[in-house]
Formats: C-alpha cells, sequence, structure tokens
C-alpha cells in the first residue's frame, strides 16, 4: 500500500536507503544493471497500467507483472541470474511478489507476479554516469527555460501593455491543484489492491 502524501518525502527516503544498501552488495556492474532494468521495467509497467485505468481502456491492475514477461523484456542470456535478483529485490523489499494457486486449465508452472509496490522516484536507479547526465541537462534546460521565459514577458507586455506574472501564477497554482488531485486519487486506489490472481480466472 502507497504512503499518504504528508509521508511521501519519508517514504522516498527510506526507499532510497534501501536501494543504496541492495546495490551497494551487488558485486559486478553487469549485475547492477540488470537489477536497474527490473526495477525500471516494473516501473514502467505500473505507469502504463495506471494510464490504462485514467484513459478507462482497462482496470488499475496495481503494477502487477507475470514474471515471463519480465523476463522477456531482460534479454538476459542468463535466466538464473534474472531469478536471483527477483529473489533478492523482494527479500531487500524493493520490489513485491505475488504467487498464485494452481488454477484449473492452466497447466505447467504456478504463476507468479512481480509489481513494485509505489510510486518511486525513477532516479533511485540511476548510475552515477546517468545522474550526472541528467543533471547537466537539466541545468541547461533550466538556463534555456529561463531565457525563453523573460523573452515571453517581454514579447507579452509588448503586445498588451500588460505584466504577465499574474497570469502566470494563477495558472501555475491551478496546475498544482491539478497535480495533488492527481496525486490523491493515486494513493486513493492503493487502498483497494487487486489480486492479480483474479485476472487467471477464467
Amino acid at each position: 500500500m502507497e504512503p499518504d502524501a504528508i509521508d511521501q518525502y519519508s517514504y522516498q527516503g527510506k526507499v532510497q536507503e534501501r536501494v543504496t544498501i541492495f546495490f551497494s552488495t551487488l558485486r559486478s556492474e553487469n549485475t547492477r544493471t540488470i537489477a536497474r532494468q527490473i526495477v525500471e521495467f516494473l516501473l514502467k509497467k505500473r505507469e502504463e497500467h495506471w494510464k490504462d485505468k485514467v484513459k478507462k481502456t482497462g482496470e488499475w491492475s496495481g503494477g502487477w507483472t507475470r514474471s515471463s514477461e519480465i523476463f522477456s523484456a531482460m534479454n538476459n542470456p542468463n535466466p538464473f541470474t534474472i531469478t536471483r535478483l527477483l529473489r533478492e529485490l523482494t527479500a531487500a523489499e524493493i520490489i513485491e511478489r505475488k504467487e498464485c494457486l494452481q488454477i484449473k486449465r492452466h497447466p505447467g508452472k504456478i504463476p507468479v507476479f512481480y509489481r513494485v509496490p509505489g510510486n518511486y522516484n525513477p532516479l533511485h536507479f540511476k548510475s552515477r554516469e546517468e545522474l550526472l547526465g541528467i543533471i547537466k541537462e537539466d541545468a541547461e534546460r533550466k538556463n534555456q527555460y529561463g531565457i525563453m521565459y523573460l523573452l515571453a514577458t517581454e514579447i507579452f507586455k509588448e503586445h498588451t501593455g500588460k505584466d504577465i506574472h499574474p497570469l502566470v501564477k494563477s495558472r501555475f497554482k491551478d496546475c498544482e491543484k491539478k497535480i495533488q488531485s492527481q496525486i490523491d486519487e493515486r494513493i486513493g486506489e492503493g487502498f483497494n489492491e487487486p489480486d492479480p490472481c483474479q485476472s487467471l480466472i477464467p
């Protein structure tokens, strides 16, 4: 279940701590890369499921993803490495695992689902080099946006004779309210956790 909005900062801090400790135990860069890919894939699936729910093209599935999808997405020649990392990521409480009971007319292995339990900050799972690149790009983007904003205010004043700042502040507050409403809705969905095994019942 996801934390409420008040505890988001503390929640992300705890996630960061678990992630840092876990990745420090992985000896090879290749293994760390695969672990990041697993979590990033599950984050992507969670976001896709939420967008389907918002667009009303599908039910909210809680981000649960079949293990077979994870193995297919990794394109790793060593499935034992993926299996081990899934087990270790689950033990570290970075991802969650759900094993279903054997269902009639579904022979073979018992279905297993995985997911990230909350809206993690994707930056938690970036490598040092990736973070440095993101910081550089972000700084350049902010500089460009700053220049563009100054030019826009000058052009607006030239054409209208008015100051655009009050209008921008008003629109910004509206945008904040909309984003908070979306966050509250996501948190509300966390109290109605779907059972992925139900999707297998004919």
